[in-house]
Parts: structure tokens; sequence; C-alpha cells
């Protein structure tokens, strides 16, 4: 958003940014929407909620960190539950009048 040369164009931003960091052979996660949204599945919400870094969060199954070469299916699964939620966060608001001034996060 608002760089090269479309840094003239407004923009939307949906929902909070997910960051995937790789560290050797761990990989961490962001939360994204998880934490502020009441359309959070629990299990996600539970997963990040329990780390009192919400930003480096390392992607585990059943405690012990995925590793790599099998990371792919678990960062789809953050992905797709950030990406519900926004789905369903727009259509709550898109019920109500929005502010054209500013720029409406989902």
């Amino acid at each position: 958003y608002g760089k090269g040369e479309f840094k003239n164009v407004a923009g939307i931003q949906i929902g909070k940014p997910i960051v995937f960091l790789r560290k050797g052979d761990i990989t961490t996660s962001s939360s994204g929407s998880v934490l502020d949204s009441e359309f959070a599945f629990d299990g996600f919400k539970n997963f990040f909620i329990k780390h009192s870094d919400k930003v480096n969060v390392p992607i585990t199954e059943n405690g012990n960190p995925v590793r790599t070469k099998d990371i792919v299916g678990f960062i789809k699964g953050i992905l797709c539950e950030n990406l519900n939620i926004c789905v369903k966060e727009a259509e709550k608001r898109i019920k109500t009048p929005c502010q054209t001034e500013s720029v409406m996060e989902i």
C-alpha cells in the first residue's frame, strides 16, 4: 500500500498482517486477526492466546514444532482462518454505513 507507482492510490487493509518467519527448522507466525475477532475459531484463538509473544508464535502440532517440509498445510490453515474472519467481519460491517473519508479496516 502506498509504494511505487501506486503511492497515490487509496488502499484497503484486510485484517491484521500475518507474518511467517523461519529460523532453521522452526517457523513462527503472527496471530493476524484471530485474537481480535468474535468470529475466530476457538482452536486457533487458544493456540495463539497461550503465548505471551503474539508475533512470533512457533507453529506446532501436539506441542512439537512442525518441520519445514510439513509446514505448508499449517500456513494454509492460518491464512484460511484469517481470510474467513475477514469475510465475516466485512459482511458484518457492510451492513452498517461506512465513512467515505477514511480507509475502512476489516
